[in-house]
């Protein structure tokens, strides 16, 4: 059996429980609880972005909640093949702060998830309504 020559520092791994994906102007921003971020064209560059330029080696598959804001068909069957099934999907309208929204997620956890997204089947809504995060109820 072969072993790696080097280990991993255990300081350095980020493990994410929540990922943000919007957009501004032409570009495809991605933001996680952790404080990483990555910005792209695509979600595949955003999430390159993110992989290269974080202090440490980011986990995806951690993540069980997932913030999303205007995607097309196309982005939402691209995250299909990035990211777990089983995670939790909110619908938002523009950026909302992950460290907050993960806080508030896990207590009022969202009833969709990744696989059961469809065209026809959008997740619930997360908004700000004076200043109180808010999942819509299905």
């Amino acid at each position: 059996m072969l072993l790696p020559t080097e280990g991993t520092d255990v300081g350095e791994l980020l493990p994410v429980e929540l990922i943000s994906i919007y957009k501004e102007a032409d570009a495809v921003i991605i933001d996680t609880d952790t404080g990483a971020s990555g910005t792209g064209e695509t979600i595949l560059a955003a999430v390159s972005d993110l992989k290269a330029t974080a202090q440490g080696n980011v986990f995806l598959d951690t993540a069980d909640f997932l913030l999303v804001s205007d995607l097309d068909d196309q982005e939402t069957e691209a995250l299909k093949g990035i990211l777990k099934p089983a995670i939790r999907v909110c619908e938002t309208e523009g950026r909302i702060n992950p460290a907050r929204a993960v806080q508030y997620l896990r207590i009022h956890k969202p009833e969709q998830r990744l696989h059961e997204w469809t065209a026809a089947k959008h997740p619930q809504q997360l908004t700000i309504n004076n200043g109180k995060l808010m999942l819509e109820k299905f």
